[in-house]
């Protein structure tokens, strides 16, 4: 059985670690003590765009999980288990999001997710036998022993906003083969930068940027997305090449098979469909 939760507004339910801080109100939202003195916000809890509230968020979630029971992997950090007489879960984090697997019933999830809502004021919102997750398609063999994680939609948004004429046709794309796309990546550098990014640059980093997320599911990109993000902050006109092949060919783009190539660097043939 499966069970997805989310904590509303969590980084706020976080504790803080650091100093209180202050913050200016804007203009438009002046406030005034009764000697007329402009007023100021004191934060006590973290709040989202700080760099640490992240971590102070996640120690916080995963001190909570602890005392409810939960043991954190050792080899995962996002991930977490659970034994008792009654049985056994898993459970897998994304910030604020989680999934737990149980074998039947629901019972640990549902004592958790209780538990949780008692810790954070309620706002925990939870679905059982849900299809998707942070942003992960959900499938299940027939058995329901097995779960695989896609992101389809993620990889056809992808495709359509950086290569809207590829979206609605099958024509081959103009696309480096297998071997010269891992060549290309594997000579990326990266130029002395000076002044602003030309409009090719700036294509190539948000490209990236959309298959960082794409990788999360392709661990088969994981190593031409490495060389592509060590020009990122100023890449070579050639990494679009790069971009542009690991987007047609990831799933839901044309074939998988030069993206693999890319990362592996097995022979085989552009084009091929997967």
């Amino acid at each position: 059985d499966l069970t997805k939760g989310d904590v509303g507004n969590a980084y706020a339910k976080a504790t803080r670690l650091r100093k209180h801080g202050y913050m200016e109100l804007p203009s438009t939202l002046p406030m005034l003590d009764e000697d007329g003195t402009p007023l100021c916000i004191e934060l006590r809890t973290p709040l989202w765009g700080e760099c640490p509230a992240g971590y102070e968020w996640e120690l916080t979630f995963n001190e909570t999980l602890t005392k409810l029971g939960w043991q954190a992997s050792e080899c995962v950090p996002a991930m977490f288990t659970y034994e008792s007489a009654e049985g056994s879960a898993a459970m897998i984090t994304i910030v604020d999001d989680f999934l737990i697997s149980e074998p039947k019933g629901g019972t640990i999830a549902a004592r958790t997710i209780a538990a949780l809502k008692e810790a954070f004021n309620g706002e925990v919102k939870s679905e059982r036998e849900p299809t998707s997750f942070a942003g992960y398609k959900i499938l299940r063999d027939r058995l329901r022993k097995l779960l695989k994680l896609s992101m389809p939609q993620k990889v056809r948004d992808a495709v359509r906003e950086h290569l809207p004429q590829l979206a609605d046709t099958d024509a081959a794309p103009k696309l480096p083969s297998a071997l010269e796309l891992r060549r290309i990546a594997d000579s990326l550098e990266m130029p002395e930068r000076s002044g602003r990014l030309d409009a090719c640059q700036v294509r190539v980093q948000r490209k990236i940027g959309s298959l960082n997320f794409i990788e999360r599911v392709m661990p088969a990109l994981t190593l031409a997305l490495h060389r592509l993000s060590c020009v990122m902050s100023c890449p070579p006109h050639a990494a679009e090449a790069v971009c542009d092949s690991l987007l047609v060919y990831a799933p839901g783009g044309t074939s998988t098979t030069a993206s693999r190539t890319a990362a592996t660097g097995q022979r085989t043939r552009s084009g091929c469909r997967a």
